[in-house]
């Protein structure tokens, strides 16, 4: 039985370092682009890269657990779904916020990047091959779904609950 809950502890590794790397690049390019110059970020230090790699893992777990899901049920093992799905996780957040002219065009191109990566971690294992043990696997993928878009869709459309 450690079998499924090891699979999913690597999920959630691959998850978070995934998360962390567009965290911290987001933060570098805040750092590197000239006409945002705060002082949040430059007092923040590295501190402030690990808050935007909260945020970033807080409004992507919707659609990010949508496609764990899929490619653990349908045992996709290549890289490039996982690459065009965070390259349009990318896009959507990097246009949130009023953010500077090339968010857009970061999130597009580092969710390349970073879908990559969840890839290189756990993607390239999806899909066990005892179907009961992908069953009990995708069940809760489908939970941390269904919870990511009901934590973070209605607090972005000022819902409270």
């Amino acid at each position: 039985m450690a079998k499924p809950f090891l699979h999913l502890l690597r999920i959630g590794i691959a998850y978070g370092v995934s998360a962390m790397v567009t965290g911290y690049v987001v933060w570098a390019s805040l750092l590197v682009d000239g006409s945002y110059q705060s002082r949040e970020v430059n007092s923040g230090g590295p501190g402030f890269g690990l808050l935007i790699t909260f945020m970033i893992a807080w409004l992507a777990s919707g659609p990010a657990a949508l496609t764990m899901c899929l490619g653990e049920s349908r045992r996709w093992r290549i890289w490039w779904p996982y690459s065009i799905a965070g390259s349009l996780i990318g896009l959507v957040l990097g246009s949130m916020f009023q953010p500077p002219a090339f968010f857009p065009w970061l999130g597009l191109t580092f969710g390349l990047v970073s879908g990559g990566i969840y890839w290189a971690i756990a993607g390239r294992h999806a899909g066990l091959d005892d179907i009961a043990t992908r069953r009990f696997i995708v069940i809760m993928l489908a939970a941390a779904c269904a919870a990511g878009f009901l934590v973070s869709v209605p607090s972005l459309l000022g819902v409270r609950l």
